[in-house]
């Protein structure tokens, strides 16, 4: 699943590394060794934040457990695979397969100890997963017994963070305050998956808890945590995520629909009290069955059940009908146009990835680390990869953390995006190059080096 950028990287640091000494060598060629892996995308958050309702909304099968179990204590990664099954990939190197349970999930119970476990491959015959593979991790706990963050990320667990450190990009599912242990985290992930803002987005999950759920102000609380978190994700989805799972997964039926259309079509008195409260809803005596309305709100939650009923008043009566209203609020399409995004841009994301695991190991010793430091900027000049920076550094000059005048700032903006420079290309570049010299400002001096480099690049080409 390589692409051009992807395989210039790889043939750029895989010849560095002949000249690396043997163990850094080595390291090297593990950052190239995974570049015809599929496109991963991570799933992270808290424990309870909703995970594995997420990973199912997202693949379309009820197949990740929602409840605590072995399971979840360690990384599961869904790929596509024609013949259904589950591996459990051992740390000593060795595997064993266990069966999918009655309802179609992962077993509660993997047969071996879950610290024995490097991960859980998940091999589905889904569409979405021909084009990405999707990485379900074990939630972050709020505190270590050490209190050390450093240690709290993925629950200090090697061989999570390794698995997640091969993802090219992260959907990280925040709470509603945003908390700055929230922050330190997506920094950790965003690191794994190439330090790029573009390559990492937050969900607000559970978001018709907010405001008796209010989509208004689900959708002001996601702007707000997307202004707080710049620089970190490129956008924050709002997403109700049961709602999302039980409308993508089929799981609404046509008696659960009729139980909304029977709520829908009391008298308003009644119709009133049973959704003022989730107690009331099962419990209070009305003439629709207690059973169903407990389905309703195991399938949908309070606030999902109140717009089922809402919905069924609009005109929306019957299954299919029902489930359409749904899914549009439940911010569902909004999310999977973000992972398709992911998709469609997997191998700059890669590239970026690489390139970023690369110049971390060449910094890990300055003298040892020379020809793998030439060999990343070598490989950021080329074409393929150079869409990286100017990505990069037109999100950091459209969110404004570039400190340019007006003129640079729309001239640099115009390069950026293709148009071509007006004037002597060769003193437009010469002005860049002064502009970098004399920025004092690492973020101008980097946007100065990628607009000349645009420049030249595109003169190299006529």
């Amino acid at each position: 699943m390589t692409g051009p950028a992807t395989r210039t990287v790889a043939a750029v640091l895989d010849e560095a590394a002949g000249l690396l000494d043997p163990v850094t060598a080595e390291r090297a060629r593990a950052i190239t060794a995974r570049a015809a892996d599929p496109p991963a995308v991570a799933i992270a958050g808290r424990v309870s934040s909703g995970k594995s309702t997420l990973v199912n909304a997202l693949v379309g099968r009820r197949v990740a457990p929602t409840d605590a179990g072995e399971c979840t204590q360690v990384v599961s990664r869904f790929r596509f695979g024609r013949a259904e099954r589950v591996l459990v990939r051992l740390r000593d190197g060795g595997q064993r397969e266990v069966r999918f349970d009655a309802d179609g999930a992962i077993p509660g119970r993997l047969g071996v100890p879950p610290e024995e476990v490097d991960h859980l491959q998940v091999e589905l015959s889904v569409a979405r997963l021909r084009a990405v593979e999707l990485v379900d991790t074990p939630g972050v706990s709020s505190a270590t017994a050490a209190g050390d963050r450093s240690e709290r990320f993925l629950s200090f667990d090697t061989a999570s963070r390794e698995q997640v450190g091969r993802a090219d990009a992260v959907v990280y599912l925040l709470t509603a305050t945003g908390q700055a242990d929230e922050v330190a985290d997506l920094t950790a992930f965003g690191a794994g998956a190439g330090g790029r803002a573009d390559a990492a987005i937050g969900v607000l999950g559970k978001a018709d808890l907010i405001a008796g759920g209010d989509p208004a102000a689900a959708a002001d609380l996601a702007g707000r945590l997307a202004a707080r978190l710049a620089g970190r994700v490129r956008t924050v989805v709002p997403l109700w995520t049961l709602v999302a799972e039980t409308v993508a997964c089929g799981r609404l039926r046509e008696p659960d629909a009729a139980t909304a259309a029977a709520v829908a079509d009391l008298d308003e008195a009644t119709r009133s009290v049973l959704l003022a409260d989730a107690g009331l809803f099962t419990d209070f005596e009305a003439p629709v069955d207690p059973a169903r309305r407990r389905r309703l709100l195991e399938l949908l939650a309070p606030a999902g059940a109140a717009r089922a009923v809402a919905a069924v008043l609009g005109g929306a009566r019957g299954a299919a009908r029902l489930a359409t209203a749904l899914d549009g609020l439940s911010g569902r399409g909004a999310l999977d146009a973000e992972i398709d995004r992911f998709a469609a841009r997997a191998d700059v994301l890669r590239a970026a990835r690489m390139l970023n695991d690369a110049e971390r190991l060449a910094g890990e010793d300055w003298d040892l680390g020379e020809p793998l430091r030439d060999a990343v900027e070598l490989a950021r000049a080329h074409r393929d990869v150079h869409v990286l920076d100017e990505t990069e550094a037109l999100d950091d000059l459209d969110a404004g953390r570039v400190a340019l005048s007006g003129p640079d700032a729309r001239a640099a903006a115009a390069v950026l995006r293709g148009t071509p420079p007006e004037g002597d290309v060769d003193a437009a570049i010469d002005h860049w190059r002064e502009v970098e010299v004399l920025a004092g400002d690492p973020l101008v001096a980097r946007l100065a080096r990628t607009v000349g480099r645009s420049l030249a690049l595109r003169g190299a080409a006529r």
